[in-house]
């Protein structure tokens, strides 16, 4: 049996690197809650074979949407890409169009700002004054955690994290106006297609 001597910043990259690998690991993977599973095979079950398009940048700037994108982007402190912009990846895909489920740590101020862009206004379907009322009551119980201060966002990673989650599922919002794709948000009580 061979010793290494690591240094304290040795070992503590290792563990980063372990957590952050299986903490991606997990996430990948983790299953979705019963009631969520049993509405997406109500909406025609998993579509294996349906492709979606990448979202690419050159398209999303030929669209009506654009300057919003990047208001609520600067505003929010968060960037996204160019050519291909990154969204979370929906939690299925269906005949009926893609799924995308909010757990609690997705209503927050930062969603409840990207919920007053235009792209919500002619959305019929998607009880969006709800929704900002579900940001706005779990938000105390989200953002205000001990341990936040009032350091920048990128100083401080949990808000950070709160800001590219509501920058993720704008995008995804988004991408359902582009792509002419119905979004189906699924979140604990309240369900909606986008």
């Amino acid at each position: 049996m061979t010793a290494v001597k690591l240094h304290n910043s040795d070992l503590i990259g290792h563990i980063m690197h372990l957590y952050s690998f299986l903490t991606v690991k997990w996430r990948k993977y983790k299953p979705l809650p019963p009631e969520v599973e049993e509405i997406i095979r109500q909406l025609g079950g998993r579509a294996a074979d349906r492709k979606l398009p990448e979202f690419r940048y050159d398209v999303l700037k030929n669209h009506s949407l654009f300057r919003e994108v990047v208001a609520v982007s600067a505003k929010l402190g968060v960037p996204f890409a160019a050519p291909v912009i990154k969204i979370r990846n929906f939690d299925a895909v269906t005949p009926s169009g893609v799924v995308a489920f909010d757990s609690d740590m997705h209503f927050n101020r930062f969603r409840a700002f990207t919920l007053t862009a235009s792209v919500y206004d002619d959305l019929l379907t998607f009880p969006v004054n709800k929704y900002r009322f579900h940001c706005m009551e779990r938000d105390n119980e989200v953002v205000f955690k001990p341990g936040l201060s009032g350091k920048s966002a990128q100083e401080d990673a949990r808000e950070f994290h709160l800001r590219k989650m509501a920058m993720e599922d704008f995008l995804q919002d988004v991408y359902g106006s582009v792509y002419c794709i119905p979004v189906i948000r699924i979140s604990q009580g309240i369900n909606c297609i986008i």
